[in-house]
């Protein structure tokens, strides 16, 4: 019998850490899936992959790419992954100091960045690796236009089918005639009229699909999306917390009308037919990177929601024409998500082959960075303690 290798000779398990947003949002999850699906591909099981949040929040200041998460990055990491948010304004889901990238001894891979960052900091995240991944091409031309090297991956929530987990038969989701994924209104960029008028408006919708149909279920990704749906209180949602129930969900509507973008694009990668509501042009762009920009409707500028709804219905032999001819677009995307990994995978190992005590933890300090911090938990007192 032979005896085990020795520990000198196993191969090491390479600690990523996945800075991304952490909002309750189940779109979010799909595409830190499909990264992190990625991310498995390309290592192999020799990975441990390690979340943080991209904002902080509350008494949370373990967030982000700050100073101090560089700290730990460097002291207990292989390498780093951002997963990039929706596309809003960065500094609503992430804290960034550019500064501290600087000091970042261990390899970055940036994947599915939205637009809004500043000259600066896309400069400061390309400093640190290969190709910036941008999420539309909004992103694409301000990474151009600061002089950096990027590509365009699209929305990795295109990518989630992949790496989803089937669920057990018994546990399946119902049959749903058609199912609406709506959105709160105070997370759109639509203006303060409009988001006003927008669960008057999916009332009126709901009652069109609902004469035109039959059974309409809605479906909410976050908890603020619990609130609009509790507020038609004729039709039953389902709340998915989980990101597997989220695309059980989908998969089982056979028809789905959706106010999130992320959800559109399940829905196509899974060839459920699908309707796109836009709240704007920054809404629309995912679709527009992944060649299903033209289906989506602008509520900005539709009076009636049930009619235009009702038209691409109608219209949906085209869509099928359309996602086949953007299955070209998708293995393009595809491509560029799947090259930048392993990149990033090979700059991992790369770095642990050149620095012989990379892979040692520097136990001193670990020790001081634990302690860096008193715990504020204060112990409870029982009647007879002592004064």
């Amino acid at each position: 019998m032979n005896p085990p290798p020795s520990r000198a000779a196993r191969p090491p398990i390479n600690n990523v850490f996945c800075v991304r947003p952490m909002r309750g949002e189940t779109g979010d999850d799909a595409a830190f899936l499909a990264v992190r699906h990625a991310l498995r591909e390309a290592f192999g099981p020799l990975v441990n992959v390690m979340s943080l949040p991209a904002r902080a929040t509350g008494g949370l200041n373990r967030a982000g790419l700050t100073t101090r998460t560089v700290y730990e990055f460097n002291l207990f990491g292989h390498g780093v992954v951002l997963c990039g948010g929706s596309p809003l304004d960065h500094e609503a889901w992430l804290d960034l100091e550019p500064d501290a990238l600087a000091g970042l001894e261990v390899p970055l891979l940036v994947a599915g960045l939205p637009r809004g960052f500043a000259p600066h900091e896309l400069r400061a995240l390309s400093d640190q690796t290969d190709t910036l991944l941008a999420l539309d091409a909004g992103a694409l031309d301000a990474m151009t236009r600061a002089g950096v090297p990027a590509a365009l991956s699209g929305h990795p929530a295109l990518f989630v089918e992949r790496a989803i987990r089937r669920a057990d038969p018994a546990h399946a989701p119902t049959p749903t005639p058609v199912l609406v994924c709506v959105r709160e209104p105070r997370r759109t960029t639509l203006s303060g009229d409009l988001r006003r008028a927008l669960p008057g408006r999916l009332r009126d919708l709901l009652r069109d699909l609902a004469a035109r149909h039959g059974d309409v279920r809605l479906l909410c990704q976050s908890d603020g999306d619990r609130h609009l749906a509790a507020s038609v209180s004729d039709v039953d949602y389902v709340s998915c917390e989980d990101v597997h129930d989220w695309h059980d969900q989908l998969d089982a509507s056979d028809l789905t009308i959706t106010f999130r973008v992320e959800a559109a694009l399940a829905s196509a990668s899974l060839g459920v037919p699908f309707v796109h509501l836009s709240a704007g042009g920054d809404d629309r762009a995912a679709l527009e990177a992944a060649g299903l920009g033209a289906w989506s409707i602008e509520i900005e500028s539709c009076s009636d929601l049930g009619a235009a709804v009702a038209a691409r219905v109608d219209d949906l032999p085209r869509l099928a024409e359309r996602r086949l001819a953007a299955m070209d677009t998708w293995a393009t995307l595809d491509r560029a998500l799947s090259e930048a990994v392993r990149s990033f995978a090979a700059r991992v190992s790369s770095a642990r082959a050149n620095d012989a005590q990379r892979p040692l933890a520097d136990h001193a300090a670990v020790r001081q960075h634990l302690g860096a911090e008193p715990t504020s938990v204060q112990p409870a007192l029982g009647d007879d303690a002592e004064e």
